[in-house]
């Protein structure tokens, strides 16, 4: 192509090149000015999609004007060749630049917020990148940085050639540089525009550590590294980064795109407000009033600021011990450990049958271990996200805001067990504890005391005298009935359709093994509750509550002081019998037992709405949401209650950000009640019943012809009658009726749940969704005959 002329463009050199096509500098003789032309690669040529997708692609990057785009002039064809010429950038590309080394913290922030917004106007006209890398990143004689190529990998349709040093990923479905590849354009998944702040999270990390997060050469190994490894932290490798830097670049690269920033207009605020502190640090704080002071008595202050660098350093390392006699602790002693998760155990024997009796040993560790006063607990749900293959430990804290964690293993072989567990540091990463335990399976729950015990003396804090008894006095197990025990506590951690059926066999069988065993018998009883909270058919609510009560009440007299019967108690107080006094005590009590147990503070906060403190309520399900960060049903419940405080918007984020996290999770019901107090009618009807949906279909026409209160009709009156064997659910029927406006309709439901002990009628008082019947005074005297206070 040198020499020939494209259209009005005579190519001078090549320039550049890639799977796509071939880039040359080349001379505007219409208008007298280099440009950069891109030749569609000649395999591509008779591609009629591939060209139909170039010039599409041109279209749309013609649209963007932005300093930091490479601008697009013309796309044509010319003899059976398409073109595309662009702005031409005379200077280094950041891949240049990194050859040289990492770049200062002072040097990376303003090309990183040029990047930011060059992204942000691109995602703004729907264009994503897919193969940002530095090569792709020019810097122009000014210094201003320039983005290149957009858009155009993933036409690709070739296949690269094999060997070790291969860097373009471009088959069919997927295309990119595979070091800056985002794990979801590796497994062929969706992208958008959180898939070019991956990318820009490695250019950041390259940048500032002069190497990538993952660069292995061997590429399954490289795959597997991006796909499941955890990037070493940046300040690991260059200490000078900012904690604030690294934060950027370390959220960037999540591997979960909801975890990432959501767009590139979210990472350009952080970065400005990195900048704007750096910029205020480095201004100085003396008074401009004050010049001649200071140069009289200039080397009495440059002493003054050496003694303070000094200090400032032996504290910073720990240099003689300085910071571990100023904070109390003895030299060399562990930093302050406040809050600790356990770990998945490994399951050394590798028998997935034994599977249930490892993942016990971490949920009864984790038990014990919460019996710490001083300690936050992260909850078990939010923990067993790290089974498997797992990030990293440091990563692991960030995630979860833990401190420290606990990793373990336990190995059954017939009636001995060996159980190791150590204790590990965060921050930074180093073991502070381990030590192994080989006994009789009886004396398993022995173990987990001691394991609680010395990581409490390890991080120097006094158990109290309640908790040390507690942990002292476990006794022996009948192995059988702890194997049936641990079964059903199994499938109560992964809860999924019809489970909850074996777990009632599994505690009933540990039961029949061991009539002492308590819990066992508050577990049975839990169960019992789950089954009235979900409405099972043969009994009504009422019925399924009084089901608890015995195996309740034999937990309680085996251990009166156990913290799940005594939550099971509360909430059967709560729910049912409508006892306040009873119901907060007991609440309280469970929860000064077990602080760490997130789900504990969900009936509490019932309690609180029931009492009319509803932003109170509001913040002690955020409570128990922190202490299992990651749990779907904790974030469930914090939805919920941003439901009663009437934040749609927020409870629709919060919907928005767990669906995008657990993709399985079915929250239609909270997305739908949130944009109906929106007014977005026909977003909770697409919510609730996407087409084609016969009963949606109905509604929508309704709501067409005649309003939002046709369309409720119409579902009330479906979930009134629905087809056997389903019930209805009088609560959710009320729900519709009185979104319909038929209040003597709403007030009968609300009645057949009040008759039946409905456990959600709680919710009523708060539930925006019986604004139009609140007035009524059948609802008011109904409000009255709960005993909901005045």
């Amino acid at each position: 192509m040198i020499g020939e002329t494209l259209s009005h463009y005579r190519i001078i050199e090549r320039v550049g090149g890639g799977g796509m096509g071939v880039v040359y500098r080349a001379r505007d003789e219409r208008l007298d000015r280099d440009v950069a032309v891109k030749v569609l690669a000649a395999d591509l040529l008779s591609d009629k999609a591939a060209g139909t997708r170039f010039r599409q692609e041109a279209r749309a990057l013609s649209r963007i004007n932005h300093p930091n785009i490479c601008a697009v002039y013309d796309f044509d064809s010319e003899r059976g060749v398409s073109f595309l010429a662009m702005e031409y950038i005379a200077g280094r590309t950041l891949a240049d630049v990194v050859r040289s080394g990492p770049m200062a913290e002072t040097e990376i922030l303003p090309l990183a917020m040029q990047l930011a917004e060059g992204l942000a106007a691109a995602h703004r006209e729907g264009v994503v990148h897919r193969d940002l890398k530095p090569s792709n990143l020019a810097l122009s004689a000014d210094g201003r940085l320039k983005i290149l190529d957009f858009g155009l990998a993933k036409l690709s349709q070739t296949a690269p050639p094999d060997g070790a040093t291969l860097s373009v990923l471009e088959t069919k479905g997927i295309a990119g540089t595979v070091p800056y590849m985002a794990p979801e354009q590796l497994r062929a998944g969706a992208v958008d525009a959180r898939t070019d702040v991956y990318a820009a999270g490695v250019v950041l990390y390259e940048l500032a550590t002069g190497r990538r997060p993952f660069d292995d050469p061997n590429m399954p190994a490289l795959t597997d590294a991006i796909l499941h490894a955890a990037p070493i932290p940046p300040v690991r490798l260059r200490p000078e980064i900012s904690p604030a830097l690294e934060g950027v670049i370390l959220r960037c690269l999540e591997k979960d795109p909801a975890l990432r920033y959501q767009s590139a207009g979210d990472l350009l605020a952080d970065l400005k407000r990195h900048q704007a502190k750096s910029s205020s640090a480095a201004v100085s704080p003396l008074p401009a009033s004050r010049p001649r002071l200071l140069r009289a008595r200039r080397p009495i202050v440059a002493f003054a600021i050496l003694l303070l660098a000094l200090a400032a350093g032996a504290f910073a390392f720990n240099l003689f011990g300085v910071r571990d006699r100023l904070s109390g602790r003895p030299p060399g002693a562990a930093q302050p450990i406040e809050s600790l998760g356990v770990l998945p155990f490994e399951n050394l024997s590798r028998d997935a049958s034994q599977d249930y009796f490892v993942a016990g040993m971490t949920e009864a560790l984790t038990a014990a271990v919460s019996q710490i006063p001083t300690l936050r607990v992260i909850g078990r749900a939010s923990m067993m996200r790290f089974a498997g293959a797992r990030p990293s430990i440091p990563e692991i804290a960030r995630l979860t805001g833990v401190d420290a964690v606990i990793e373990g293993s336990a190995l059954r072989d017939g009636n001995r067990v060996r159980i190791t567990a150590q204790l590990v540091a965060a921050r930074p990463e180093r073991h502070l504890w381990s030590n192994s335990y080989d006994r009789d399976v009886r004396d398993v729950l022995a173990i987990h005391g001691e394991v609680a015990q010395a990581i409490a003396r390890e991080i120097r804090t006094k158990l109290s005298p309640e908790a040390q008894m507690r942990l002292a006095r476990a006794r022996p197990v009948n192995p059988g009935a702890y194997e049936a025990y641990l079964r059903g506590r199994a499938v109560l951690a992964n809860p999924s359709a019809g489970s909850f059926v074996p777990a009632e066999a599994a505690f009933k069988q540990a039961i029949a093994l061991d009539a002492n065993f308590a819990e066992a018998y508050s577990s049975l009883a839990y169960v019992y509750m789950v089954y009235s909270f979900l409405g099972e058919a043969r009994l009504s609510p009422r019925d399924q509550a009084s089901r608890v009560r015995g195996p309740l009440a034999r937990a309680l007299e085996l251990d009166p002081s156990l913290p799940e019967a005594l939550a099971v108690e509360g909430t059967l107080n709560l729910y049912w019998d409508w006892d306040w006094p009873t119901a907060e005590r007991r609440l309280k009590r469970a929860l000064e037992l077990n602080p760490s147990e997130g789900l504990l503070y969900h009936p509490y906060a019932d309690y609180l709405l029931v009492m009319g403190r509803l932003e109170e309520s509001l913040e002690v399900v955020k409570r128990g949401a922190a202490l299992d960060p990651l749990s779907p049903l904790t974030n469930g419940v914090v939805a919920g209650h941003l439901l009663f405080a009437r934040r749609w918007d927020e409870a629709l984020d919060q919907v928005r950000r767990m669906s995008a996290q657990n993709p399985r999770l079915d929250l239609r019901n909270f997305a739908a009640d949130a944009l109906w107090g929106k007014g977005d009618y026909r977003g909770t009807l697409d919510e609730l019943m996407p087409p084609p949906n016969p009963l949606g279909d109905a509604a929508r026409r309704a709501l067409s012809s005649e309003g939002p209160r046709a369309a409720a009709r119409v579902i009330a009156r479906a979930f009134a009658s629905p087809a056997p064997p389903a019930v209805p659910r009088p609560l959710q029927v009320a729900e519709w009726y009185s979104r319909a406006g038929d209040a003597d309709s709403a007030m009968k439901w609300l009645e057949i749940a009040y008759g039946n002990r409905a456990p959600f009628l709680l919710h009523i008082k708060a539930n925006a969704t019986f604004d139009p019947v609140r007035d009524d005074p059948r609802f008011v005297a109904l409000l009255k005959r709960i005993g909901f206070p005045d």
